[in-house]
């Protein structure tokens, strides 16, 4: 099996194509652009792939501090999502999904950091995003295109759901 597969370039000039992510067994979409060396993209989708369980725990759990904020920010709208239903964090897969791996280059080319987009039921318009630097989910919030090497002023937002940014 291939890790990175369908590459091509778009009418941005940006490469896109597929990478597999084992955690759920299937490919999602790539995106990077064309100056960023083939071999820095395939570390990037080598170390997805070597997720932690503890990281993708904590990714989850991030996601529920999202989804629960947004639920009661915006309860007026109603959304069925029954979170007393979520009796362990991977759960919140029932209601989100793993859509895209963007590979944004470092200054330094031996750091690896992992930018994944996804779609949430609790937030269809702007999704979501997960940024996982050195191991550790740096940011869980709405879907910002942010760049994971000048991300500063996002990771002390309030709408970062990582960490310690977020009250419980």
């Amino acid at each position: 099996m291939e890790l990175i597969k369908d590459l091509k370039e778009n009418e941005f000039g940006k490469i896109e194509g597929k990478v597999y992510f084992g955690y759920v067994g299937d490919y999602i979409n790539l995106r990077f652009k064309k100056e960023i060396p083939i071999e820095y993209v395939e570390k990037t989708a080598q170390k997805l792939n070597e997720i932690s369980e503890e990281t993708m725990e904590q990714l989850f759990n991030y996601s529920i501090k999202y989804c629960r904020w947004n639920l009661e920010e915006w309860k007026h709208l109603k959304r069925k999502i029954r979170l007393d239903l979520i009796k362990k964090p991977s759960d919140i897969m029932k209601h989100m999904s793993f859509e895209g791996l963007i590979v944004n280059l470092p200054e330094d080319m031996s750091q690896i950091g992992i930018n994944l987009e996804g779609w949430c039921k609790w937030e269809e318009e702007d999704g979501i995003q997960w940024l996982i630097k050195d191991g550790e989910v740096i940011y869980t919030g709405p879907w910002s295109d942010i760049n994971i090497w000048r991300c500063k002023r996002r990771l002390e937002s309030e709408f970062n759901f990582a960490g310690e940014n977020c009250e419980e």
